[in-house]
């Protein structure tokens, strides 16, 4: 297990000034993981710290999370990007690894930058088959418009999450879980944990996360003209909508390969997954060991 004291942190300055912080680890080519909704640089620890000994591993917290100023109310999916150009600009990261929205981000930041010159890419929410997410984000939207957080957690659970997943939250209701995830929540903010950034800070980004993915169906299109190799990632236990959007990438984009990791989910990278699993994938794609993409 990563600790996070072995991490060095830095800050950038985005195009608008929004401050960006972000924490690296390791020694050689320089490699940038991308975290996505619900998720900080505190996420990745595990993962950055199995891919140390052969990259320089920089994990930015987006704008409105940990060490990066606010997100605005006109921000989107092109400030997001412009966020991740400047840590490429800044680093010389020619190689990202990033997940769900996080993904979605990256995509739209290569198809501005056409130096990178590899991109993984975990299950990006692309709205290609939109009914789960829609609902997800009606739900989400609902509770926290009563200011609902316990509500909203569960709702982007069920919606992000693994379908087969028989945790409390997805077999009981949610006017029984609800109370109960408002209640760990206040418990949470009250103790001083480095190693993760409270729910009640993460749960009001998926807001900005929402903005991103409802901005993104147009990238399928312009895939195509993607000249990073790509390599595209995903769990047998996700949800289907997230491989119907894989599916639609895969005949997009001209230099790609495709990975399906058994037994495994939506956020096999994070810390409480299997960070290392993902990590020998990645290790062997940016080291460029995959000796055909087709």
């Amino acid at each position: 297990m990563s600790t996070i004291k072995e991490f060095q942190t830095g800050f950038v300055a985005a195009s608008d000034g929004t401050t960006i912080g972000y924490r690296f680890i390791g020694n050689g080519p320089a490699i940038i993981l991308m975290p996505g909704g619900l998720q900080s640089s505190l996420n990745f620890t595990s993962l950055a710290k199995a891919l140390s000994a052969d990259f320089k591993v920089y994990v930015p917290d987006r704008r409105g999370r940990g060490l990066s100023g606010p997100y605005q109310e006109e921000d989107n999916l092109l400030t997001e990007a412009e966020d991740l150009l400047t840590l490429i600009n800044t680093t010389g990261a020619k190689q990202i690894f990033a997940l769900s929205s996080g993904a979605i981000i990256t995509l739209q930041a290569a198809l501005m930058d056409q130096t990178l010159q590899r991109i993984a890419l975990y299950e990006p929410p692309i709205p290609v088959d939109n009914e789960v997410l829609k609902k997800t984000q009606a739900d989400y939207a609902n509770a926290m418009s009563k200011g609902n957080l316990g509500k909203a957690f569960i709702t982007i659970l069920k919606g992000t999450g693994d379908p087969g997943d028989k945790s409390f939250l997805n077999v009981l209701p949610a006017f029984i879980t609800a109370p109960l995830i408002n209640m760990m929540i206040k418990f949470e903010k009250k103790k001083n944990d480095e190693t993760a950034l409270p729910l009640a800070e993460l749960i009001p980004t998926f807001r900005n996360d929402s903005k991103v993915v409802s901005e993104s169906l147009p990238l399928i299109e312009k895939a195509k003209n993607l000249k990073a190799e790509v390599l595209l990632l995903g769990g047998t236990k996700s949800h289907h909508y997230l491989s119907v959007a894989l599916d639609s990438l895969e005949k997009a984009i001209p230099h790609t390969t495709r990975i399906a990791f058994e037994n495994l989910g939506h956020v096999a990278s994070d810390n409480s997954e299997s960070p290392l699993v993902v990590a020998e994938t990645l290790r062997n794609f940016f080291l460029n060991k995959y000796s055909e993409i087709s």
